[in-house]
């Protein structure tokens, strides 16, 4: 998971960890972001970029379906991939995206910043993301705008929050380059199935329903 420290980026300048919740926008009007916020991410909330618009119509929940979708309906098909018959956020999927679709596009950090594979890396971000959102409970929000994610344009960083946890946020940036540089890499289930089962074995914990021993701490196996 991640860590308020910087995360080396190719030749991208280096950035910290991030900030704070999305306003959905209605009609227009930008709503603003409450002070219950700052539990997402203490210390380093950034309310301005939580009204960057192209953060906001990022993650507005069409936007986000119609990238999830995309990745099923035609990133999928055109590896000539059959996905497991299996419920879209089951770890049983999640293993099978990392392994065989972001290990065979993301083989390393050039793959990971090609142009021609940006709208993957969205919209892998964006599942992992929302795995994060509906398993542990998390909600989407935006780091600050001086050290900005190279796979979104420098433009902005999407992150996970959890109110939960004040400990702990999840960048997807650094998830991914963390996958790709490892040694032996790529590696997207050894970091970010692996990271996302145990943000979800925490989250369960928290509710008086762990997972097996074995799988609270996220150490999992291979199935």
């Amino acid at each position: 998971m991640t860590t308020d420290t910087p995360h080396r980026l190719s030749q991208a300048a280096p950035r910290p960890a991030a900030r704070l919740i999305v306003p959905y926008a209605d009609e227009g009007v930008i709503k603003s972001v409450s002070s219950d916020d700052y539990e997402l991410s203490p210390g380093t909330f950034d309310e301005a970029a939580q009204q960057n618009p192209l953060w906001v119509a990022w993650v507005q929940p069409d936007a986000i379906a119609a990238r999830i979708d995309a990745l099923f309906a035609d990133t999928v098909p055109a590896r000539r991939k059959k996905p497991p018959n299996v419920d879209r956020f089951s770890f049983e999927m999640i293993d099978w995206l990392c392994e065989e679709v972001f290990d065979e596009i993301f083989t390393d950090v050039d793959a990971l910043e090609a142009p021609e594979n940006r709208a993957v890396a969205g919209q892998l971000v964006t599942y992992f993301g929302e795995a994060l959102r509906i398993l542990a409970n998390g909600e989407w929000f935006a780091s600050g705008t001086k050290y900005p994610s190279p796979l979104f344009d420098l433009e902005f960083t999407p992150k996970v929050g959890y109110r939960w946890n004040w400990q702990g946020s999840d960048d997807l940036t650094d998830m991914f380059y963390e996958a790709v540089e490892i040694d032996g890499g790529p590696d997207a289930f050894g970091v970010i199935s692996t990271g996302i089962y145990s943000r979800v074995a925490e989250y369960k914990k928290t509710l008086g329903h762990p997972y097996p021993d074995d799988e609270v701490t996220g150490q999992r196996g291979r199935s």
